[in-house]
């Protein structure tokens, strides 16, 4: 069962460190996607869906809050002089230098949002297939999995993803996943100390049981031990006499007769090669004596390897081009030195094809020796099997009687005791169980799974959010999240000894301590009247969307009201970014040219200015002052310079 919270999208960097004693193994984190299943709704209406939680403190993302500034080159002023604004792919305007997302994702990736933090226990059982966040809303209908559970063990971790907040022009959700650890304090107890401790306490109470278990598996164990080798010696005496008389001796002469035709094959495959050698020697004559002589011709005749040889042949045919009769008085010459390198180039030809019918040659001859060489290794290795299988069947011989002997002795001693000690067995594996599954919650308080869900996570950011929600003004979803425990709790359900700790009690342990919280919310959104750089008034739909500690407030503007028309176009890549504007100043609608009781500002930014008017339909100076206040909070830095 899972429980669904709300939030905007996840990303961060944590570190990881061990506590005191909680093991180190197994510390690598993976991933599985789990697409969230046709029948899962949300409710879009949701009358907090939009609401903002207390301003988040970013301290545990980073101490460096430096607002980097905007810088620009030639080609970003021209960006910028008609209408849009440069962007670099180094540096994300709109965050400050700590930023988490600063370093990670695309350029337009630089929402942070991350889960609720969970303990992966050190005893582990099958992961869970539970989303922890997904986005919803917009394009994804059904939901669009963004992380879908984590593996690991003994680490408090969460997943976390920088994200674009669906601000593709199609409305596609992009992001970057990671995971991130969170430090814990020294001296917490890991699964594997607190099931020691229990196991401990149960033997100390139960220390006749538990010395009558020990002496029964030590009394089985060598029943069980004496059984074992007297059949592995009944097995050996069955199959040894046949592999030796009957099996080895037929494989071995099988092989024996492979060698024979290998041999054959080797005799054949030398033979031609021979022959290819005296073949290319005659081949090669004429090229030999049109280049005056070859070193390795008559060499093929000789003892010389032919890879030697192959290797001296370094010849290489080149086709003479044919002369063009330029009237020039030299074509009769020029064709005569023609003919003669056709004559060469021909004789050539003639020695290449030669050479490369002695290389096929030479290549089937090695092929050849190398089968012999396996057929001969082949043949030894059997013949050594016989000889340690002949060695085995005299040991087992000799071992008989006496495993035999000590088989019955084992029956003796054990069989009449078998049923008592299976009862003290049952009597002390179910006594043992029930003790931890009473012992191990008691130990909660002091154990690393508190330390990780309801110490650590109250100050390491756990389920922060930046971006929308679903239900958003903005018309592309959100990022919903759930509680979703990655692996049962060990401590409150030692489920290795048959006890559970149902899902529900685990997500309301953790969501005592743990909530989403959203980093930002959408402040207002209307329609404002936009004059264009060098034409008339265009009147756009206007979103503004808050700032957080480590982000600028942001002011869109869309052709349609995105919240009711699926096919509304942001002007992406134009949003106005507040911490990089300088200033505020009232106009008059008439000051524009404007009749009807329209009531206008003006936004300063360092690389235009914005003329924007309150439509005439209702009181336009009222939500005009309402527009001016809003962005006047959120330009933080013009303030500062």
């Amino acid at each position: 069962m899972a429980f669904t919270l709300r939030f905007g999208f996840l990303s961060a960097t944590i570190q990881i460190a061990q506590g005191g004693r909680v093991s180190n193994q197994g510390l690598d984190l993976l991933v599985t996607e789990n697409e969230i299943t046709e029948n899962d709704t949300w409710d879009d209406g949701d009358p907090f869906a939009l609401e903002k939680d207390e301003d988040v403190d970013f301290s545990f993302m980073t101490d460096n809050f430096r607002y980097p500034g905007h810088e620009t080159g030639f080609l970003g002023t021209v960006t910028e002089w008609f209408g849009g604004r440069s962007t670099s792919d180094d540096r994300k305007d709109e965050l400050v230098e700590g930023h988490t997302c600063q370093k990670r994702g695309s350029r337009e990736e630089t929402y942070y949002a991350t889960s609720l933090c969970y303990w992966l226990p050190e005893i582990s059982s099958k992961s869970r297939s539970y989303p922890l966040m997904s986005w919803k809303g917009g394009k994804y209908s059904k939901a669009k999995s963004l992380c879908g559970g984590m593996t690991g063990s003994g680490v408090c971790a969460r997943c976390s993803v920088c994200h674009n907040n669906g601000r593709d022009e199609d409305g596609d959700v992009e992001y970057e996943r990671f995971y991130e650890h969170l430090t814990l304090p020294d001296g917490c107890f890991g699964e594997r100390q607190i099931e020691r401790q229990c196991v401990d306490q149960y033997n100390d109470g139960n220390h006749g049981l538990k010395v009558e278990d020990a002496r029964c598996q030590e009394v089985e164990g060598r029943f069980n031990h004496a059984t074992q080798e007297l059949a592995r010696c009944t097995s050996a005496l069955t199959r040894l006499p046949r592999r030796i008389t009957q099996e080895l001796p037929q494989e071995i002469q099988r092989a024996q007769q492979n060698i024979y035709r290998k041999e054959a094959q080797l005799d054949s495959a030398q033979h031609d090669e021979r022959n290819k050698r005296q073949w290319m020697q005659g081949q090669c004559d004429s090229y030999s004596r049109l280049k005056h002589g070859l070193r390795w011709q008559n060499m093929l005749l000789g003892a010389t390897p032919t890879d030697q040889l192959l290797d001296m042949m370094s010849f290489y045919c080149s086709v003479p081009r044919r002369p063009i009769d330029n009237n020039n008085g030299h074509h009769w010459d020029e064709m005569q030195r023609y003919n003669n390198n056709m004559l060469q180039y021909e004789a050539c030809m003639q020695c290449e094809n030669a050479k490369s019918k002695l290389k096929s040659a030479n290549s089937r001859t090695s092929t050849a020796r190398s089968a012999v060489r396996s057929a001969q290794t082949q043949t030894t290795r059997l013949q050594q099997e016989l000889y340690k299988a002949q060695q085995d069947l005299n040991m087992w011989q000799s071992k008989h009687g006496g495993l035999d002997a000590a088989k019955r002795a084992m029956d003796s001693e054990w069989l009449p005791q078998a049923h008592a000690c299976q009862e003290t067995y049952s009597q002390y594996t179910n006594g043992k169980a029930l003790h931890v599954s009473q012992c191990a919650p008691t130990f909660y308080n002091a154990s690393c799974e508190k330390a990780c869900i309801e110490v650590q996570a109250q100050r390491a950011g756990c389920g922060v959010m930046e971006g929308d929600q679903p239900g958003s003004v903005n018309g592309r979803g959100g990022v919903e999240g759930t509680c979703a425990p990655p692996q049962p709790s060990w401590v409150m359900g030692p489920f290795t000894y048959g006890a559970k700790e149902a899902t529900d009690d685990q997500c309301k342990r953790i969501e005592k301590v743990q909530s989403v919280r959203h980093a930002q919310k959408i402040l207002k959104s209307g329609w404002l009247w936009k004059k264009g750089r060098n034409f008339g008034w265009d009147k756009r739909f206007f979103v503004l969307e808050s700032s957080d500690q480590v982000r600028s407030a942001v002011l869109r503007y869309y052709k349609k009201d995105p919240s009711t028309s699926a096919d509304s176009d942001e002007s992406v890549g134009k949003g106005i970014i507040l911490w990089d504007a300088k200033g505020l100043k009232v106009k008059s609608g008439d000051h524009y040219g404007w009749k009807d009781g329209e009531e206008c500002f003006k936004l300063y930014h360092f690389y235009r200015d914005f003329k924007l008017c309150v439509p005439s339909d209702g009181d336009a100076a009222k939500i005009r002052d309402e527009w001016m206040d809003l962005l006047d909070v959120e330009m933080t830095h013009s303030k500062e310079s």
